[in-house]
């Protein structure tokens, strides 16, 4: 997993913002679906378990960042579209301890 994070606090003091944030990571997911289509889409729910590493800067003052490397759990919908040997996923799920969504896509092919 690759990508960009926008980061606001929304409590406490002192406010702490950042844009653009590049982070990696690393998705494990259980899933349960049901096909449901004869090209063997797939509509269901996933319980994935994430782990992302950011660098977030320090703000100013004698504040710091706590750890930015996290394992978070992100219960989810997800749908995968069978185009012959090809296979689509589309998954949005939302961070269990945290106000944050989720969105991926992803690519793939059976063997």
């Amino acid at each position: 997993m690759i990508g960009n994070s926008n980061i606001k606090e929304r409590e406490g003091s002192p406010q702490y913002k950042e844009s653009s944030v590049p982070l990696w990571g690393i998705k494990v997911s259980q899933r349960m679906g049901k096909i449901v289509s004869s090209t063997r889409s797939e509509l269901g729910i996933s319980l994935p378990v994430i782990y992302y590493n950011q660098d977030l800067k320090n703000p100013s003052g004698s504040y710091k960042v706590k750890d930015d490397k996290s394992f978070i759990v992100a219960p989810a919908i997800y749908g995968r579209w069978a185009l012959g040997k090809l296979v689509f996923d589309t998954e949005i799920g939302q961070f269990l301890d945290q106000s944050n969504t989720y969105y991926s896509l992803s690519f793939g092919v059976k063997f």
